[in-house]
């Protein structure tokens, strides 16, 4: 679903934690980020977001998947990671599902 796989490996922010995304990124992550086709992080609470941002910064300009907590009651609401991405210059351009407790949006650099 996220586009990833041994040709576009997914240049990795931090630990994956959900079981699901983990088997779905199995030989598809690289932490060479200056190579990788997309940037993917897994973001649970505002800090590991800005962390994800802020790492994103070594791609040359690659779309970044961050995932998160679905539901309303999650550390890290959908409005919290669109505003905070559209504030770093990204706009979204994707969304899917993870797994039942996580989805994931894409989000790539402003024109």
């Amino acid at each position: 679903k996220l586009g990833g796989g041994p040709a576009a490996k997914a240049g990795g922010v931090g630990a994956v934690r959900d079981a699901a995304l983990a088997e779905a990124l199995e030989g598809a992550r690289t932490r060479a980020l200056a190579q990788a086709a997309m940037v993917l992080g897994e973001a649970t609470s505002p800090d590991d977001l800005t962390r994800l941002i802020e790492k994103a910064a070594e791609s040359a300009g690659a779309p970044i998947w961050c995932v998160y907590p679905k539901g309303k009651t999650s550390p890290l609401p959908e409005a919290t990671v669109r505003a905070a991405m559209h504030a770093a210059g990204y706009v979204d351009t994707k969304v899917a599902s993870v797994s039942e407790a996580m989805t994931a949006a894409r989000f790539s650099p402003r024109a």
